[in-house]
């Protein structure tokens, strides 16, 4: 299981992820976000994200895969993470 910079709670992977997507792409993904690799966001918002880290404020990230956009998302609680398609959000 990926080995993450920050508190991520509990993972949580919608059924439709689990469907179009293999484990091992899941778990690349989860790898990279937990790493502070935010994927296909402005500079801005990965800014946002490096300081949410450290205020407490949700993490957000996406990423395109093939036609696809994909968003992990942390609560500003830190009790859960979020693995959805785009059109889940």
């Amino acid at each position: 299981m990926p080995v993450f910079t920050f508190p991520v709670g509990r993972l949580l992977v919608t059924p439709t992820i689990m469907e179009l997507f293999a484990y091992e792409k899941i778990v690349d993904l989860l790898i990279r976000y937990g790493s502070r690799d935010w994927g296909d966001l402005c500079d801005e918002e990965k800014s946002l994200n490096d300081q949410a880290i450290e205020n407490g404020n949700r993490i957000l990230a996406r990423y395109q895969i093939d036609d696809e956009k994909i968003y992990i998302i942390t609560e500003s609680d830190r009790s859960c993470t979020t693995v959805l398609m785009s059109y889940e959000y």
